[in-house]
């Protein structure tokens, strides 16, 4: 299916442009998680994770007044019918927070708790988890260098990894600006969004390469330019597709861990999707750019 046919769009006489308005963002973004920090889960800092239901509704704001008369600052969201899920973070010196709030529940006629599940991480666990995260993406990111480059050549594969590493950022950066919490569902959707982008960019160096034996004598920043123009109708579909998927997970999930991994993989897609137009292949055309001056330079 061609969604697009016979498009003729200069992609890298727009690249300055682009650059700064990814410039942009990125700062934006380093600036709020400079000022505000990230929103980190009970995943990541330690904390209590608390899954209550009753045999009657309850509002949630009742149910943050009983944790604050407890000494708990807590988010209490609706999780289903007469049901609320409950997240407190606590430090090193809290043990058992969940099980407290539970009993306290239970002891008071007026909740009427039915059934509790808890969910709890140690402080140390969560810095191991931390660590453990940030450890997978960077790792994740030396594999793909080489890889990209043993595939392609090495100015392909660091064009590749820094449109990954951008597309992260600025999702970082919107989840620093908008509180969304990070889990480690979180940490799935941004390892998918990597994924998703360097498919749509393999895909387009694919095309690079190919149209590089078929169009002997073209200039290397017009085959681009063909390149990504040949393969924007599959970019824009597959993106729109993906972005349908993820767009009901949002509309249709409640507030918690589901609609805040959906919200990370509809801006890793818009993001990905930009990058490997105008972030992946201009990075690769302005190193031959730099390659030619110097080789006449020699």
């Amino acid at each position: 299916m061609e969604l697009l046919t016979n498009v003729n769009i200069d992609f890298l006489g727009k690249r300055k442009a682009a650059l700064a308005i990814s410039g942009l963002l990125i700062l934006i973004g380093i600036v709020s998680i400079a000022l505000r920090g990230l929103n980190l889960g009970i995943d990541f800092r330690g904390g209590a994770q608390i899954q209550v239901r009753f045999s009657k509704p309850v509002p949630v704001e009742k149910v943050k007044a009983k944790l604050a008369e407890l000494g708990y600052r807590g988010i209490v969201t609706e999780a289903g019918r007469n049901t609320v899920l409950i997240s407190i973070r606590h430090e090193e010196k809290a043990a058992n927070v969940g099980r407290r709030v539970v009993e306290a529940l239970k002891a008071d006629p007026a909740f009427q708790v039915e059934d509790a599940s808890i969910s709890e991480v140690g402080p140390n666990v969560g810095k191991d988890l931390r660590k453990a995260a940030i450890l997978s993406i960077i790792v994740s990111l030396i594999f793909l260098l080489g890889y990209i480059s043993w595939r392609f050549e090495f100015r392909f594969a660091v064009g590749a990894i820094l449109a990954l590493v951008h597309d992260v950022l600025i999702t970082l950066g919107f989840f620093s600006i908008c509180a969304f919490e990070i889990n480690l569902p979180t940490l799935a959707a941004f390892l998918t969004i990597i994924g998703y982008s360097l498919n749509d960019t393999i895909v387009v160096y694919d095309r690079i390469r190919e149209n590089m034996r078929l169009l002997k004598g073209w200039r290397f920043g017009d085959i681009i330019n063909r390149s990504i123009n040949q393969t924007l109708s599959r970019t824009i579909i597959t993106s729109l597709t993906t972005l349908l998927t993820v767009g009901s997970l949002i509309a249709l999930s409640g507030p918690g861990e589901v609609r805040t991994f959906a919200i990370a993989l509809a801006v890793g897609v818009i993001v990905g999707t930009y990058s490997s137009i105008f972030i992946a292949s201009p990075i690769v055309y302005t190193w031959h750019l730099r390659s030619q001056r110097k080789a006449a330079k020699a």
